[in-house]
């Protein structure tokens, strides 16, 4: 069957503060760059903000790409759904529904492809509470009926799906992600001025991009760079993400910590002035303790600046030899590598040059054909 036309769960592209969205809003744009016959049809079903939020982030300046859906609580749906008010009577001429943040859209009569990005959700982990992981467990479930096509982000994150879910090889697809192209681009001296008025740092900073929630080890982060700051006086600390699971933890390590009066966490900001921090920072450190691919540590490579990043397979895949690895808890060897990530004038110059390198080699318009061949690989099954 020849694919003309797919529907994509489009909701998590209105929400800046979840990389699930940065990751649906760029691999819409990558699938119409791939294909130039292929229409996407982009469905929005939600109640809060929804006029304002199609406003703030609008659907890519495409003809080809169409946003449907209405105003209504997504927990309601699956309910309403039984009378006949499900994905079916909204789109149109879609010939299969991508799902896209572990929500089974409600739909008889497509067939699907979901995206599972990692298994940090399963419970013997502890990467999320209990209450989160059972809810993630029972979304994985439905999504998981009918055997659809699984598109995940990363070589790694697929091995873990397959192991974890007995999920067949052939049927997940590897799509790996890729950086915004905004991460490239030098930002402007209005948005250079509102960084810096956030951080109001004169001397240099690492940076983290993340969710403040266990799984981000950001304890091990903030000790360490206490330490560095003993060597390196001043050293910054900017921390960029929501409050997460547990988020009071980290709020009181940053309080504890000696260099407390160089750390600032700034939460949610727009996209460009978060390319601008981190063009603009010394270094990005992630010390994560689990991923499904790591995107900040590609962001951090495409915007030219030392990366710094926990000792994990999955960041290997990404960074190669262009990051400098460090064991996921070990606080003296995060202090040397943060020292070292600062002062080396040398891994300046080789992150500005094999480190962006390393960066090109992923695009969302190689996303957006890996993805299109999931779809034509599920519309051949079906």
């Amino acid at each position: 069957m020849t694919l003309s036309c797919a529907a994509i769960d489009w909701r998590p592209a209105l929400f800046r503060a979840f990389g699930i969205g940065r990751y649906v809003r760029n691999l819409v744009e990558g699938m119409l760059e791939a294909d130039p016959k292929l229409r996407l049809e982009l469905l929005a079903v939600f109640l809060r903000g929804r006029t304002r939020r199609l406003r703030e982030f609008p659907k890519p300046d495409d003809p080809r790409a169409q946003v449907y859906g209405m105003s209504l609580p997504a927990r309601a749906w699956p309910f309403l759904a039984r009378f006949g008010f499900g994905a079916d009577v909204m789109l149109r001429d879609a010939q299969l529904l991508h799902d896209t943040d572990y929500f089974a859209t409600p739909c008889r009569r497509l067939p699907r492809v979901a995206t599972l990005y990692d298994t940090a959700w399963l419970p013997h982990l502890g990467h999320v509470d209990l209450a989160q992981s059972k809810k993630m467990a029972d979304a994985v479930v439905r999504l998981l009926d009918g055997a659809p096509e699984i598109v995940t982000i990363s070589q790694s994150a697929r091995i873990e799906l397959c192991e974890a879910l007995r999920l067949r090889p052939e049927r997940v697809h590897v799509t790996p992600l890729a950086p915004d192209p905004i991460f490239r681009r030098p930002a402007s001296s209005e948005v250079r001025a509102a960084a810096r008025a956030l951080h109001r740092f004169d001397a240099p900073y690492v940076i983290h991009l993340g969710t403040l929630e266990p799984r981000k080890n950001l304890k091990t982060l903030i000790r360490a760079h206490a330490a560095a700051a003993v060597k390196v006086p001043h050293l910054g600390l900017i921390l960029l993400g929501r409050r997460g699971w547990r988020h009071d933890e980290v709020i009181a390590e940053i309080a504890a910590s000696p260099a407390r009066d160089d750390i600032r966490w700034l939460g949610d900001v727009s996209d460009p002035v978060c390319a601008a921090l981190v063009r603009d920072a010394a270094a990005l450190a992630f010390p994560t303790l689990h991923e499904g691919f790591g995107l900040p540590a590609v962001e951090g490579l495409a915007a030219g600046v030392p990366v710094v990043l926990s000792d994990l397979a999955v960041l290997r895949e990404v960074a190669g030899t262009e990051a400098d690895y460090v064991p996921a808890t070990d606080v003296g060897a995060w202090t040397e590598a943060l020292v070292r990530a600062v002062t080396d004038d040398d891994r300046r110059r080789r992150a500005s040059g094999p480190g962006v390198a390393r960066a090109d080699g992923f695009s969302w318009k190689a996303t957006g054909a890996a993805t299109i061949s999931a779809y034509r690989s599920r519309l051949g099954r079906a």
